[in-house]
């Protein structure tokens, strides 16, 4: 595992984080995560966190209407009743 050094101001931001928090670069960018040891189990939430891409919901296509969430629901009760 590569070790990263923090310098003053990065130990002093990474302190505040009390759950899994994202890294990002001045533009905005997800460089990756930090799981603070205190939190428990903080080296699977970083393993985990560590496999989500942030950008797929950007790739999906939005071609089709979008529907509201009591749009689904009705939907899904007239496929229940079709069995």
């Amino acid at each position: 595992m590569l070790t990263v050094k923090a310098d003053a101001a990065m130990k002093a931001a990474l302190q505040k984080a009390t759950s899994l928090a994202q890294v990002c670069d001045s533009d905005g960018t997800i460089i990756g995560f930090f799981a603070p040891v205190s939190l428990d189990r903080a080296p699977l939430y970083a393993e985990a966190a560590a496999h989500i891409d942030p950008m797929a919901h950007k790739r999906q296509p939005q071609d089709g209407p979008l529907k509201t969430t009591a749009e689904v629901l009705e939907h899904l009760k007239t496929l229940e009743s079709r069995q």
